[in-house]
């Protein structure tokens, strides 16, 4: 009897904005030191780490799919799940993509490594995977259900963070 296993990895594509955010971080960091700019130096802590979070996740993130559950591994923590305490997938659309969550019956949910989808970058089999996923589950489990996330509120929410901190880093910039 042969097994079918599904390997997903995310595309270094989807992480292009890693490159730039990884020069802003520093860069921030040392005005913050220089000219003594907490708004600047927490900016670059920021941006430093949510850089350093993408590289990890492309250069090791994963996921696989068996008949009996999924296997993922993000940017550090591996998680294991078996279909059995799956309740259903959830795509999560933000300001620069989509990801999918798989929400457990306890509630607790885990972030796959992929599929992965970028505002700028655009992973064209994003919903074959996502169907794909759904569809795993092997002897006489049902297919797992997938929702969509209403993004508006969300994305109006990240928006205005994201203006924020752009705001910020621009003041800190144009104040140097």
């Amino acid at each position: 009897m042969e097994t079918t296993v599904v390997s997903l990895r995310p595309r270094w594509r989807t992480a292009l904005i890693t490159l730039p955010v990884l020069a802003a971080g520093p860069l921030l960091l040392v005005i913050g030191v220089q000219q003594p700019s907490l708004t600047a130096f927490a900016a670059g802590i920021g941006l430093t780490g949510y850089a350093v979070r993408n590289a990890m996740m492309v250069l090791r993130g994963f996921t696989e799919v068996w008949p009996d559950g999924l296997y993922n591994q993000l940017a550090a923590y591996p998680a294991e799940v078996a279909w059995e305490r799956v309740e259903r997938l959830i795509v999560m659309r933000t300001l620069f993509g989509r990801y999918v969550q798989v929400e457990e019956r306890d509630g607790q949910r885990i972030s796959l490594a992929a599929p992965r989808s970028g505002l700028i970058t655009r992973t064209p089999d994003f919903d074959a995977h996502l169907t794909t996923i759904g569809a795993m589950p092997g002897g006489s489990r049902p297919p797992i259900p997938a929702q969509r996330t209403q993004p508006i509120p969300m994305i109006v929410s990240q928006a205005v963070l994201t203006f924020g901190i752009c705001a910020a880093v621009l003041t800190a910039v144009l104040t140097y």
